[in-house]
């Protein structure tokens, strides 16, 4: 149990690091891939590099969360 405890102290003390850098910087709004290629099949993901920092701050409990899923990507820009 103490172990549990301790590392609820440490994830407190990451979000409070976190949180204030947000604050000090004005943050309003952080734009990242949801993962390494576009859109997967549900339940196909694996390792989640790319959102666990943001599962471990809890960002859609304590911010505002919105990952745009894309089905597809172009090589190049088309010239409008």
């Amino acid at each position: 149990m103490e172990e549990v405890f301790e590392l609820n102290v440490k994830k407190t003390e990451y979000l409070t690091r976190w949180n204030q850098v947000w604050v000090e910087n004005r943050i309003d709004c952080v734009v990242g891939p949801g993962a390494q290629t576009t859109a997967t099949a549900h339940d196909t993901y694996g390792v989640p590099p790319y959102t666990a920092v943001w599962n471990t701050l809890e960002v859609g409990q304590s911010r505002e969360l919105c990952l745009l899923r894309m089905l597809m990507m172009r090589n190049s820009i088309r010239p409008s």
